[in-house]
């Protein structure tokens, strides 16, 4: 359900998920912030999320948004 579209990864990776809008918003709704969807300045890039991974996210709230994403 989620495709990772760039193969170098620092803390940033771009994703491709399936009905990523009707995702984005469950995620809205349980409080996480999944990303910056990339359409909003890129409109072909639709269903394209860039998201970044640092220090103060805990591996609980990673897997939280992987669930609210679609991976199992």
């Amino acid at each position: 359900n989620i495709k990772v579209l760039n193969s170098k990864v620092f803390n940033e990776v771009v994703v491709e998920v399936k009905d990523l809008d009707k995702k984005y918003e469950k995620a809205l709704e349980s409080g996480v912030l999944p990303g910056f969807k990339l359409n909003k300045f890129y409109p072909h890039e639709k269903n394209r999320l860039l998201v970044a991974f640092t220090e103060k996210r805990t591996k609980a709230q990673i897997d939280k948004l992987l669930e609210l994403l679609g991976v199992n």
